[in-house]
């Protein structure tokens, strides 16, 4: 049986928010001197994730945001920033970085995306990585601010509000659900019976 649980993380409305993305960019970089590529990730937000992660270190990520497109390496950059402004903004330095990626294979770490996935719903992304790098023990939760997913993935759904991105409330729920899986009535297309 597959012990870990995979994650799969929307961007946009999860691990950064309005305030973030569009209000405070240049006041995060004069005050916690992050100097950055891409779009800051709210601090907060990731503080959660990254609690989550610690709490259970049975979490293995997979982006299945549009930032997937990005490298590996600029989306857990981009995490690492918000950490440090996390620490910079609490003064707490003994803040372990819990994140991991799924790194079974060169390109696990996110959904599928190209020609047959261009305007698909992120429900059949998962699908599609369940059914690629996935077996029929595989746990897994959704978290993302939109709700296009197939019914049997939305027991396994948390959404979150695009303002606020991942909350306190939001890490109870997902830690409850975490607690709460059970591989074998964790449904998929590929292993619905014929």
């Amino acid at each position: 049986m597959n012990e870990k649980i995979i994650v799969f993380l929307d961007w946009d409305g999860v691990v950064n928010n309005h305030d973030i993305s569009c209000a405070l960019p240049n006041k995060l970089s004069d005050k916690f001197n992050a100097q950055e590529d891409n779009p800051p990730l709210s601090p907060i937000a990731v503080g959660f994730l990254n609690k989550l992660c610690a709490d259970h270190q049975e979490i293995r990520l997979v982006c299945s945001s549009t930032w997937r497109t990005h490298s590996k390496a600029e989306i857990v950059s981009t995490l690492k920033n918000a950490h440090k402004r996390l620490i910079a903004a609490s003064g707490l330095e003994h803040i372990p970085y819990s994140i991991k990626f799924h790194a079974v294979a060169k390109n696990s770490w996110r959904t599928p995306y190209g020609r047959d996935f261009n305007d698909a719903i992120r429900g059949k992304e998962i699908d599609a990585w369940l059914h690629h790098y996935g077996d029929e023990h595989t746990r897994y939760i959704i978290i993302d601010d939109d709700n296009d997913f197939f019914p049997w993935q939305l027991p396994y759904f948390i959404q979150t509000d695009p303002f606020n991105g991942i909350t306190l409330d939001d890490y109870f729920k997902l830690d409850d659900l975490i607690t709460s899986l059970e591989p074998a009535k964790q449904m998929r297309l590929d292993f619905k019976p014929v």
